[in-house]
């Protein structure tokens, strides 16, 4: 049984869907006679290029001349429209892809100088012409520059800006488009008639949404669809099987993102995984989504290009809350949800990605809200710092780490600490400077690299459980600030210490000048300190006259 695409292939140009632009004018040039010797077919894949390739082979050698010059037609009738529809030897096809080299490309031009067997026209199909090598290229300009009249060249490419444009000038150029989403539902609503498939219009609207604008995708979708359900194609069904997040869950949760609601976005994204969601999947949907709402943030007059393939009722959902979301939100949401959806597969909960993305672009003051709430509430499994007095030795302390600027770190339990209010009474910076060098050895165990960033830090100020790290290099900044890290650091310090400490990290530039000039007083003299102590270890082992 053969697939739908194949199938239902375009045999003549009316059929082709969504390029009227270039069918008319190939259509004119047929009826007139005047074909060039080498066109360029580009677009995106599932466009029809090879289709029209084909159909064009098979116009300019039809014996059934006054139907071609009274409707630019191929007759599919007469003798060489019949032997090119059984694959005739005179129309030779070629894939760039595997047959890219100037081997391949010397054989076709050794090929076209003689000429068709039983054709007027011997036709060359050159697909995915853009992977033909420099040498390729070359062997084949001197035939597209001086071709012999029974030889006729048709190229097609998915990437033409690596076609060199000396190729480019040789060829007429045709740019093929993405089919739109209602010539695709016409398509298809015609083709499950004739396949006796029974589907709803909302489903088949599903369909040509998601085949990127190929007829191709949307036949095999179709096809498959078909394959999988034994009964009628409902949206339900068909939303389903393609593993499509319903535009009702994809609304919640941009809600949640509006309204700032931390908590209930990411429990959103935990009860997705929790019930099976695929949630490489919703990350796509959600980015779709977030790309609807971006242009309608433009403009509703945007709406045509994003591509809708939802009700009318959640049209107008999506327009209002386009009037309601932050644009700067907006936009570093959806650049978080990007990044983030690829590493997606290399973390070890799935949902950690999307509860990042979430974390790091809602305001940090609404978080701190909801920390104190959840510290008011008083969770039985939480011990407080001021119930840790009559605690015994081995509890644990669950601490929640101060926010710095949008990034949020995971609670830090620590353990065998005597006396939290003690710990933190008697704690100073100048302790936890006295215990830097062992608290960078600490962190080289578990990340070398990262201790060696922490040695250019300056340690400024201790102020409520929290410590002030300067850095010279935003670089460096960015790497400290990286949760993974942030962590890793907190829990060495607390560790050594022995109390929870959280961190902050600012620029060295963004101090006060007085609190700059004394850093670069201290490492002044400890360059001083350093080249003197070189010096004496150099007298001491080779005497004054070095």
């Amino acid at each position: 049984m053969l697939a739908l695409y194949r199938k239902y292939r375009p045999s003549k140009f009316q059929e082709v869907i969504g390029q009227d632009h270039i069918i008319q004018t190939l259509i004119n040039s047929l009826k007139m006679g005047k074909m060039q010797h080498a066109y360029l077919f580009c677009g995106p894949k599932g466009t029809g290029k090879t289709t029209m390739a084909r159909i064009i082979a098979k116009a300019v050698n039809c014996l059934n001349l006054d139907n071609l010059k009274k409707s630019g037609e191929p007759c599919l009738t007469c003798e060489n429209c019949q032997a090119i529809q059984n694959n005739s030897m005179d129309i030779i096809e070629v894939d760039a892809a595997s047959n890219r080299g100037i081997d391949e490309i010397r054989e076709l031009r050794d090929a076209s100088r003689f000429t068709p067997s039983k054709l007027k026209f011997k036709v060359f199909i050159i697909d995915e012409v853009h992977m033909l090598t420099k040498e390729a290229f070359n062997a084949l300009l001197k035939t597209l520059e001086e071709p012999p009249a029974h030889i006729l060249f048709i190229l097609a490419t998915t990437e033409h800006f690596k076609v060199p444009d000396t190729i480019k000038s040789r060829c007429q150029r045709f740019d093929l488009k993405k089919i739109s989403i209602d010539n695709l539902i016409s398509h298809l609503k015609t083709i499950a008639q004739k396949e006796n498939i029974k589907i709803d219009d909302n489903s088949l609207k599903l369909i040509s949404a998601n085949a990127s604008g190929s007829s191709r995708d949307a036949l095999s979708l179709l096809s498959s669809l078909s394959a999988f359900s034994d009964s009628d194609l409902t949206y339900e069904k068909v939303k389903e099987i393609l593993g499509i997040t319903d535009q009702i869950i994809l609304t919640k949760f941009i809600d949640y993102i509006i309204n700032k609601d931390t908590a209930n976005a990411v429990k959103q994204v935990n009860e997705l995984a929790e019930n099976g969601i695929n949630l490489n999947q919703f990350s796509l949907d959600l980015i779709d989504y977030l790309r609807k709402l971006m242009l309608l943030k433009v403009s509703p007059e945007l709406s045509e290009l994003a591509g809708f393939s939802i009700s009318s009722e959640q049209t107008k959902k999506m327009q209002n809350q386009a009037t309601k979301i932050d644009q700067n939100l907006l936009l570093k949401f959806i650049d978080s949800v990007i990044k983030r959806s690829k590493e997606m597969n290399d973390t070890p909960f799935i949902q950690l990605s999307l509860e990042l993305a979430i974390i790091e672009n809602l305001p940090a003051q609404n978080v701190q809200l909801q920390q104190q709430k959840f510290l008011k509430e008083e969770k039985p499994e939480t011990i407080l710092p001021k119930q840790i007095s009559n605690a015994s030795p081995q509890a644990k302390v669950v601490k929640p780490i101060a926010v710095e600027n949008t990034e949020i770190t995971k609670p830090i339990v620590q353990e065998n600490i005597p006396n939290q209010d003690s710990a933190t009474n008697n704690l100073d910076i100048s302790k936890i400077q006295g215990q830097w060098q062992a608290i960078i050895t600490e962190i080289k165990k578990a990340n070398y690299s990262l201790g060696g960033i922490l040695g250019t830090l300056k340690l400024i100020s201790l102020e409520s459980n929290c410590l002030t790290l300067a850095c010279p290099y935003p670089f460096h900044q960015e790497i400290v600030h990286e949760i993974k890290n942030k962590i890793l650091l907190e829990e060495a310090i607390s560790k050594i210490v022995k109390a929870n400490i959280s961190t902050k990290l600012i620029l060295t530039k963004d101090l006060p000048k007085e609190v700059q000039e004394n850093i670069n007083k201290e490492t002044e003299q400890k360059e001083k300190q350093k080249t003197a102590d070189l010096y004496n270890a150099a007298v001491s082992a080779f005497g004054k006259n070095i």
